[in-house]
């Protein structure tokens, strides 16, 4: 089944439904700028009289095809529940259901700016949807904001802490958790930090949420260094990811810093001997570690 024909019938069911209000396309099928391509999913807003009958009933589905795959996941804007739905044609669609009280909440939310701001469509209108979309949008325009002096020493305190907690972690034999940290937590802090560098640097550009599209926004050495900061399901292999996220890190703090004005970054050299010495019996990815930083 192609797009367009599951939204026209989409659509056509909808209208038939006296409990179903509006239907919106968002994402990236509503966006002309990065617009959808073959892997892209359909993303729904639906708005309802009683959500439950869509969200624990998934019967209703089988007018469109036949699921094989479907799931129920909290929205990450709106404070509700989205039904997500594999087809066996291999169609993928997201389908957030509210109540007319709950998407008028969820449109007037800040970060919902953002993402209506990116796209949206109003494909059946029954209670004047989409005034109240173009209403929120004209009253909060998305922004992206830089960190102020205080928010970037936390970010950096909150990163290097838990560096050496992954050492320690690493050190102690937890290797499943010291993964974890490397690969998830730690990431999630420097990524942020890069779009924080990317801004400071050019206020032009255009940080997505999640790190969406971020090969195209962030600076070509942080692309680089990404490759050595992932770490295998092996000690060695942490202990060197660690370090090089840790280098990775330091140059953009130090960088992005310098960016907003706000001076020299607080030193990084004492952590750093606490991580080494932590690492102990992972010379080799330590002494790489101060070479490359220092290279930098």
């Amino acid at each position: 089944m192609s797009i367009d024909v599951f939204l026209t019938q989409f659509v056509e069911w909808a209208e038939h439904r006296d409990d179903v209000h509006g239907v919106l396309l968002v994402g990236s099928r509503a966006r002309t700028e990065i617009p959808a391509d073959q892997w892209s999913d359909i993303d729904l807003l639906l708005v309802v009289d009683h959500p439950d009958r869509y969200l624990r009933d998934e019967h209703w589905l089988e007018a469109f095809g036949r699921p094989i795959l479907t799931l129920l996941e909290p929205t990450p804007i709106g404070g509700t529940v989205e039904r997500r739905i594999l087809f066996e044609t291999g169609l993928d669609v997201d389908i957030a259901v509210f109540t007319l009280d709950a998407f008028e909440r969820a449109v007037d939310h800040p970060d919902a700016a953002g993402v209506l701001a990116r796209g949206n469509r109003v494909l059946l209108d029954k209670l004047r949807l989409a005034e109240t979309t173009a209403r929120a949008l004209s009253v909060r325009r998305p922004t992206q904001t830089l960190p102020d002096s205080h928010v970037l020493r936390e970010h950096g305190a909150d990163f290097w802490y838990h560096a050496l907690w992954t050492a320690k972690k690493l050190a102690r034999g937890e290797l499943l958790m010291a993964t974890r940290s490397v690969d998830g937590y730690l990431k999630e802090r420097l990524i942020a930090l890069l779009g924080w560098h990317a801004r400071a640097r050019n206020p032009t550009v255009d940080i997505w949420h999640e790190a969406r599209f971020f090969e195209q926004w962030a600076d070509p050495r942080a692309l680089d260094s990404m490759r050595d900061t992932y770490a295998r399901y092996d000690k060695d292999d942490v202990a060197r990811a660690l370090v090089a996220t840790a280098d990775t890190f330091e140059l953009f703090e130090r960088e992005t810093t310098a960016a907003l004005g706000f001076g020299e970054p607080p030193g990084r050299q004492d952590v750093r001997i606490l991580i080494n010495a932590t690492l102990d019996g992972h010379s080799s990815a330590t002494r790489e570690g101060r070479h490359s930083q220092t290279d930098r």
